[in-house]
């Protein structure tokens, strides 16, 4: 028997289809293609009753009907593929099979775990479909198709629950994006409920242009390519991207079986070799302190449980490093590594901190609460010359500090004191000189603002043993420094030795406050390794810092009191004993004691300027004022020598004519001028001797 319809709509195809005609077939096209044109419908059945016309049979059935523009539902309730030209052929009595093109496949991403809401549209290639089962209850389905889309949509296509793949195992990657090309083959019952063991799934995408959120520690992959293979039982994922700025290789994997032996349900590891070109593009500013490459290893676990584990391992021995207090050659063997644990996605631990080269070791963990690190902990930590325990507070936000705690036998600063054999002084031209004689000061002391705020820090510090330089040292250090992120804030600051000494700044409404204190001067200039002529002198500075300026300036007085001047110039000397009571009151040898020193002085923007300065004892004096460009390391200093200080000073503090008689605060009557002028490191020195003869405000005609 044989039958033809020319063109029908796919809507009335059941008015024209006998409903006792092979039932199976007619059920299954009739609810599951529900729009589009029929045409070229041709059917051939082959019928047999050994009982009679009530008794027939269907034995054969063959033939087909074209379609086009069809809504196909291939696997409810997943949305229909619309807009599909189809061929479907009679296989028999029982099966049915399906060739479509051309289709789109809707896809709602709502709740797909792609952070995206809305519809997408998927362009399906060529694929088949083939139905077979038509004469029983439930019919099982063999589906082979291509599909072309964003991966988000491909993604979300694949978290259908009807599926049981990704809405059971969803990926830990957010925000996905790009291109997918995708092959599907996929047989199951097409009936309600599916049992994940029913279900049989092949699958391959190539995926180009890729984005992904959060693959390793918070960081965004992007510009991948990978290829992804999926079965039922997992999935698998293998590609490159740039990952943090870093080009990467990658591997994922999945395992989606529910054997409770397995332990491991997700794993991945990601390869980069990291170059300075490469730190530079991913926004590291190495500069001229790195060369060579290094090679990061990120290995991943997630755990039946919930629970995962990070591994980082960071080899450097092909990298050369220079940093403020450490540095290597290429080829010195160094790692790096550390292992941090996940809870559910959230920071759980950051265990196995390890650190290991020429001159480094360190080792440490940290302690985590509320899914945030709290403290960093380096126990016996070993780099370059120092070695200690320290812990880092991590901060919790922007607006939080740093905080620092070190107890160290040694601790080295003098890297950081040194000028940096790394820095890059290209854009910023030292001065004629300053290489050789300038005397940088740090801008947290100085107070000087540069560009915005930065991170407020706080340290604490109890160090036996502080090296500054080579072979100098303090001893007994315990410090407590504030810092805001434009100015040191708060100090408290104490030391053993070379002398004892302390400091204090504290915040006022005014500024800040300043008050050092060195018990013998001369001896901490020994220790520091600066000259030996000085003995004695108890020193206090103090003063404040005007914060109400950008530049910060300083305004205070230093003070010194007796202090004993070894081998001393012979014009000192001659000066000294020009006076009975000086003569009388000198020290025996080449000494000369200085009863008290005063400079008012005041620092803005690099220069430190005196005023009005005296230094005397009862029989010689001493005036100076003028600045000291500390950046630059020059100097123009002016003042007098006054012989018989006691005595020739007291007409400058006569009323009304005092400054007649001795124009220079604490000066004399009677006084030779001079001037220290050049580079700090070589001053030249000019007296004037004939200006004694010049009292008071004449002595002003000749300088």
């Amino acid at each position: 028997m044989a039958g033809d319809i020319p063109l029908l709509d796919f809507a009335t195809l059941g008015a024209y289809w006998p409903a006792g005609a092979a039932r199976g077939a007619r059920t299954w096209v009739t609810r599951n293609i529900t729009a589009g044109m029929a045409h070229d419908l041709h059917v051939t059945a082959g019928l047999a009753s050994t009982a009679g016309w009530g008794a027939m049979r269907l034995l054969t059935l063959g033939g087909g009907v074209a379609g086009s523009d069809l809504d196909l539902h291939w696997l409810r309730p997943i949305p229909p593929i619309r807009g599909v030209d189809a061929t479907l052929t009679f296989d028999g009595p029982d099966a049915l099979s399906i060739a479509f093109t051309h289709g789109v496949q809707t896809v709602d991403r709502t709740g797909r775990n792609v952070d995206a809401t809305g519809t997408g549209r998927i362009a399906v290639g060529d694929g088949h479909m083939r139905i077979t089962g038509l004469m029983v209850k439930d019919q099982m389905g063999d589906i082979s198709t291509t599909l072309h889309g964003n991966v988000r949509d491909v993604l979300a296509l694949l978290a259908e629950p009807r599926l049981n793949l990704l809405s059971r195992h969803p990926l830990s990657f957010s925000h996905p994006s790009g291109r997918a090309d995708l092959a599907l083959h996929l047989v199951l019952p097409l009936n309600a409920h599916v049992r994940v063991d029913e279900l049989h799934l092949d699958g391959h995408a190539d995926l180009a242009q890729v984005h992904l959120g959060n693959v390793v520690l918070g960081r965004a992959l992007e510009g991948g390519r990978l290829a992804i293979d999926a079965t039922t039982d997992g999935l698998g994922l293998r590609g490159t991207g740039v990952l943090g700025g870093v080009p990467s290789t990658l591997r994922y994997d999945m395992d989606f079986r529910s054997d409770p032996g397995i332990r491991v349900r997700e794993t991945a590891q990601l390869r980069a070799h990291v170059t300075p070109e490469v730190a530079e593009r991913a926004g590291f500013a190495v500069a001229q302190r790195f060369s060579g490459a290094a090679d990061l290893d990120v290995g991943y676990d997630r755990y039946a449980d919930g629970t995962g584990q990070v591994r980082l391992d960071l080899d450097l021995d092909d990298a050369a490093l220079t940093i403020p207090v450490w540095s290597k050659a290429r080829g010195q063997a160094a790692r790096a590594s550390a292992r941090i644990g996940l809870a559910d996605g959230r920071l759980a631990s950051v265990e196995a901190i390890h650190a290991a080269g020429p001159d480094l070791l360190i080792d440490g963990r940290a302690n985590v609460a509320g899914g945030t690190a709290r403290n960093l902990i380096l126990r016996g930590f070993r780099v370059g010359r120092s070695r200690g325990d320290a812990t880092i507070g991590v901060p919790a936000g922007p607006r939080d500090a740093v905080r620092v705690a070190i107890d160290a036998p040694v601790l080295d600063l003098s890297p950081l004191l040194a000028p940096d054999p790394a820095a890059d002084h290209g854009t910023d031209p030292v001065p004629q000189g300053r290489a050789a004689a300038g005397y940088h000061l740090p801008v947290a002391a100085s107070g000087r603002v540069h560009g915005p705020p930065g991170r407020s820090w706080l340290i604490d510090a109890s160090v036996r043993t502080l090296l500054y330089a080579k072979q100098a040292a303090l001893t007994g250090v315990h410090a407590h420094l504030e810092d805001n992120g434009v100015r040191l804030t708060r100090m408290r600051f104490a030391m053993a030795g070379p002398s004892p000494a302390s400091a204090i700044l504290t915040p006022e409404s005014d500024g800040r406050h300043l008050w050092a204190s060195v018990q013998d001067l001369g001896l901490m200039l020994r220790g520091l390794d600066v000259t030996t002529q000085f003995e004695g002198g108890r020193t206090v500075l103090q003063g404040v810092f005007d914060d109400r300026q950008p530049s910060a300036p300083f305004a205070g007085v230093l003070t010194i009191d007796p202090m004993t001047l070894h081998k001393a110039p012979g014009a000192v000397r001659l000066a000294n004993d020009a006076s009975i009571y000086g003569w009388m009151q000198a020290p025996k040898g080449p000494d000369f004691l200085i009863q008290r020193v005063s400079l008012p002085l005041t620092f803005r923007d690099g220069t430190l300027h005196i005023h009005d300065g005296v230094l005397n004892n009862a029989s010689l004096g001493v005036t100076l004022e003028g600045p000291l460009d500390l950046d630059h390391g020059r100097m123009d200093l002016r003042g007098t020598i006054v012989p018989a200080f006691a005595v020739n000073t007291i007409p400058g503090h006569m009323p009304g004519v005092g400054r007649l008689m001795s124009p220079e605060k604490g000066g004399g009557l009677l006084a030779a001028t001079f001037v220290v002028s050049g580079a700090m490191n070589a001053p030249a020195l000019k007296v004037n001797p004939f200006s004694i003869f010049l009292p008071g405000v004449l002595r002003r005609l000749v300088q």
